[in-house]
């Protein structure tokens, strides 16, 4: 469960600079209370017009069940739309599920629309693309939960972004999309441990394939690896 928000700090004048000069760094971090829900913004690389920048929110959710989405949430996103980032990346307990006694179909279901009402949609209507990947409270491997992992497929199977995708054959789980000169990775971390041989061996041959066309290699996921 997450920790409150605390007020965004504007961005350093340094970050401003070497922004406008084109420098890949991750300079800016939005100051908070807790070590799970955060906002990042990084300048990677460079895209058509400028450095791309990145948000990066995780672990928005609430207790379990909760369709309540805190204040706190809404302010980032709020400042997210303000500063108008090319994409944003959702890594993870996007809802709050993984619960005993399982949480119904409907009570799931209610979940997600509260948490599009609250990010997925405002994103959306701002022309901003949203990567996800599950977390351990929405997309669960563990067993017990395969109709909450179900359920987050069909979710973001039906929200699908327009990103330039080199392998989306595992997608909402596991996939590849380049933006700019990057190229970034969605793991499918949801379990404590290493990945799956499968998804391995996927790893491997996309690098193989792909890693040494961006100047930039981006992996994102859930549990630490």
């Amino acid at each position: 469960m997450r920790q409150p928000l605390t007020t965004a700090a504007p961005l350093r004048p340094s970050f401003e600079r070497r922004r406008a000069a084109g420098v890949r760094a991750l300079p800016a971090i939005l100051r908070f209370a807790g070590s799970t829900t955060l906002l990042l913004l990084a300048a990677l690389g460079q895209a058509a017009a400028g450095p791309l920048r990145v948000a990066v929110i995780s672990d928005l959710n609430g207790s379990y069940g909760s369709t309540r989405y805190e204040a706190s949430v809404d302010r980032a996103l709020e400042r997210i739309l303000a500063l108008k980032p090319d994409l944003v990346i959702s890594t993870g307990d996007m809802v709050a599920g993984q619960r005993k006694p399982h949480l119904t179909k409907p009570e799931v279901a209610a979940m997600w629309q509260a948490f599009h009402a609250h990010v997925s949609e405002p994103l959306a209507a701002a022309g901003i693309p949203l990567a996800v990947t599950p977390g351990n409270h929405d997309g669960s491997a563990y067993g017990g939960f395969e109709a909450e992992r179900r359920i987050y497929g069909e979710q973001w199977g039906a929200r699908k972004p327009g990103l330039r995708f080199l392998d989306d054959a595992h997608y909402p789980f596991y996939y590849a999309f380049a933006a700019g000169d990057a190229l970034f990775i969605s793991l499918d971390a949801t379990t404590v441990g290493g990945l799956p041989g499968e998804q391995m061996d996927w790893l491997r041959d996309l690098l193989e394939r792909h890693g040494g066309d961006y100047a930039q290699r981006v992996v994102f996921s859930h549990v630490p690896l």
